[in-house]
């Protein structure tokens, strides 16, 4: 049996958070892939990862905007014009906002922006 392994070496050049209730003010900024972090609380908060940070998420396949997006419908419970769910959260991210009465004053991202070019 032979063992295949392989390095992937790229970077992730993180930005300054951004307020959800901002995000569509951001939107150009957004259009690119990478990785986030949901944070709770005020910008003038450290990030701490076992204190404040509620998600990591990765948008591989769309942008950061378009993944970031989703989170804002599951927070809203958005519907779509029949009353279906536009996003199908699981029971954790229900619990999440139920907990924050589905708002999202206190919540802001903080984007990392991946150069796919320089993927080795």
């Amino acid at each position: 049996m032979s063992t295949l392994s392989n390095t992937v070496t790229f970077s992730i050049d993180f930005s300054k958070s951004i307020a959800l209730c901002d995000i569509p003010k951001h939107r150009q900024n957004l259009s690119n892939q990478g990785v986030y972090l949901l944070l709770i609380g005020p910008r003038k908060i450290p990030v701490h990862l076992n204190k404040n940070i509620f998600y990591i998420g990765k948008a591989i396949s769309e942008t950061i905007y378009s993944r970031v997006q989703k989170h804002i419908y599951s927070i809203k419970d958005a519907r779509t014009i029949s009353g279906k769910q536009k996003t199908r959260p699981g029971k954790k991210f229900i619990a999440f906002r139920k907990r924050i009465r589905h708002k999202l004053d206190n919540l802001r991202i903080i984007p990392g922006y991946i150069d796919t070019q320089q993927i080795l």
